[in-house]
């Protein structure tokens, strides 16, 4: 997978300016994101989250501010978004309302196609994402709406994945899908920040599910509210209250069980909690 940076530098965008409808999308986002790490991106609805995953992809263009792949502004004349397209990769929320080919395969290659590889190419790279999303080679030949939900999703994923990206950029990767369907997202999404060392960005309404990335940023109505570690987002409960947001499970567990007497340091994640109760109760 390609190594690469993207950055936004003091990007502002606003739909549709001068007129009565005018509605604020981003204000002075200073961002920048690698590959080899993951980021969660949170906030209400209306914050500006989908704004800013379009904006990372190219598919809207900033009012202020640049957008740069490794350090190449992606909106100047002579730029070819397709390299933009190639090395930042979105999926949609519910990407598998958009599969739309008779096959597997053939939906895998649409977008690697576009980029102008050769149809051995396209192959090749379709039958790679497939194999890396866990989709076995017997329904390569099938109907994509034959799949199951979280099958569709992985497939969806996969047309993306065979663009070889060095960031993959997702809007609610989990949503919909049964507690198994979710559970195997989630770890595709490690597995390919691990083994691949892809860049992950990942869009969640669950903290549980932000919680493991290595950067969360919270927006809020087109703001950047907090960003930084996990750990230094969630520390900020009563901030993150005050815009409708809540902390992790291990989290909202530890201040309960503080109400109630219990003497506990604080927890982070599940692992965390599951420790200090032990040894509390071993004492």
């Amino acid at each position: 997978m390609k190594t690469i940076k993207l950055v936004l530098e003091n990007v502002s965008y606003v739909y549709n300016p001068g007129t009565i409808y005018e509605t604020v999308g981003i204000t002075d986002a200073d961002l920048s994101f690698e590959s080899e790490k993951s980021y969660a991106v949170i906030g209400h609805t209306g914050s500006g989250k989908s704004t800013l995953l379009q904006l990372m992809n190219g598919l809207l263009s900033p009012a202020k501010g640049r957008v740069l792949l490794d350090g190449e502004d992606v909106h100047a004349k002579k730029y070819k978004i397709k390299k933009l397209r190639s090395s930042v990769g979105l999926v949609f929320q519910y990407p598998e309302y958009q599969l739309f080919e008779e096959t597997v395969i053939k939906d895998v290659c649409f977008g690697p196609k576009n980029l102008g590889y050769t149809p051995e190419e396209c192959l090749e790279l379709a039958k790679e994402a497939l194999r890396l999303v866990g989709i076995e080679e017997d329904k390569f030949d099938q109907n994509p709406f034959n799949l199951s939900g979280g099958q569709k999703r992985r497939v969806a994923i996969a047309g993306v994945l065979a663009m070889n990206p060095g960031i993959l950029v997702l809007d609610e990767p989990a949503a919909g899908l049964d507690p198994e369907g979710k559970e195997q997202i989630l770890s595709l999404l490690k597995t390919l920040r691990e083994t691949k060392k892809m860049g992950i960005v990942m869009v969640s309404h669950n903290m549980d599910d932000a919680s493991g990335a290595d950067e969360v940023i919270v927006l809020d109505k087109g703001s950047i509210a907090l960003k930084g570690s996990a750990r230094e987002v969630f520390k900020e409960y009563e901030r993150l209250a005050g815009l409708g947001l809540d902390v992790p499970f291990a989290m909202r567990m530890t201040r309960l069980l503080r109400s109630r007497g219990i003497d506990l340091p604080d927890c982070f994640d599940n692992e965390e909690l599951s420790k200090a109760l032990l040894k509390i109760y071993k004492r």
